[in-house]
């Protein structure tokens, strides 16, 4: 139980004086300071006594270490949701309120933190017998309840279907790309702030590239870029002057192909320029959209997806041996 760290202290008979005054303090020395720690917690403690004292009960004189394995498995494998979602064993209500810490960075931090204290938890209770066949299958099962984490916490990315602005939902949510905002610009019009006059809202919408334009006055002339047709980010009306000769064309520096991903499921428009001589068409996601096909798995399939002369190559991220 102690696994040979045993220190032996005499102490004065019970309630005499010198029990309080010496003894204890003479064995929270040997303690704190001659032994060292065999156990992590109080917790920890009292399930090796118990199962110490039920295998003495039953007769049992085999080896400890294989059924204290067996239950610190089992007991994690009860606690793994909890542990994924929230970094412990069990959910307690302190009744204290949440602390904002002025030097984390959510914006980088938020998506792999959740991540990271599952990790952590199941490492942390698994140390002692990390070698074992059990918990190597158990930390197969965390990993699997941490990549949907991981994935439900990953954005998509991809361009909204309204405006310019990217899609927060979630990774490979399958409906029209949101940004979950108004859509419009809220910037003030560049051509009146330069020209000093009152100051209006930008018409555009939101994401746009070059200056803002009001659309109020006749800052610009106004007719349809000769690209509208054919590019997914194109910003409409021609940016250039009223009656300039030349082809009507907006202020967005470049513009990419409108046209439907060459994958298949896909439905995100292609992310190549216009001006790129291009046969397949190519959208932003680097990993393949379409879901495992192995029988009560719901995970995407981790494999990167490259477009080449019209074909579709699939190549493997890594292999998994079980």
């Amino acid at each position: 139980m102690y696994d040979g760290k045993v220190e032996i202290a005499a102490m004065a008979p019970y309630n005499r004086s010198e029990y309080y005054r010496e003894s204890l303090s003479e064995l929270a020395e040997a303690v704190t300071e001659r032994i060292d720690s065999c156990y992590y917690s109080g917790f920890t403690f009292m399930r090796a006594l118990k199962l110490i004292i039920a295998q003495i009960a039953a007769k049992d004189w085999t080896d400890i270490d294989s059924k204290r394995v067996a239950m610190t498995v089992d007991i994690l494998r009860r606690n793994l949701t909890s542990a994924v979602h929230m970094g412990c064993l069990s959910v307690t209500d302190t009744n204290e309120e949440l602390r904002v810490l002025d030097n984390f960075n959510t914006q980088e931090g938020v998506p792999d933190f959740p991540v990271a204290v599952g990790e952590s938890s199941i490492s942390s209770n698994t140390t002692d017998f990390c070698d074992d066949d059990e918990e190597q299958r158990l930390q197969l099962e965390a990993n699997v309840a941490l990549g949907k984490v991981k994935q439900g916490l990953s954005v998509c990315g991809c361009k909204c279907s309204v405006c310019f602005w990217r899609c927060v939902m979630e990774k490979g949510h399958g409906d029209r790309h949101s940004c979950m905002g108004s859509h419009l610009c809220t910037e003030n019009c560049s051509y009146c702030t330069r020209e000093g006059d009152s100051l209006s809202l930008c018409g555009d919408l939101a994401g746009h590239e070059g200056n803002h334009n009001c659309k109020r006055k006749n800052h610009t002339c106004g007719q349809s870029c000769y690209l509208y047709e054919t590019s997914s980010n194109c910003n409409e009306k021609c940016s250039l002057w009223p009656g300039q000769p030349g082809q009507h064309k907006c202020d967005s520096p470049q513009h990419m192909c409108n046209r439907k991903c060459s994958l298949p499921s896909c439905i995100n428009p292609c992310a190549v320029a216009i001006e790129s001589n291009h046969k397949a068409h190519q959208c932003n996601e680097k990993y393949c959209p379409t879901k495992c096909t192995i029988n009560g798995c719901s995970s995407s399939f981790q494999s990167s997806t490259i477009l080449e002369q019209g074909f579709i190559i699939k190549k493997p991220l890594q292999e998994v041996t079980i």
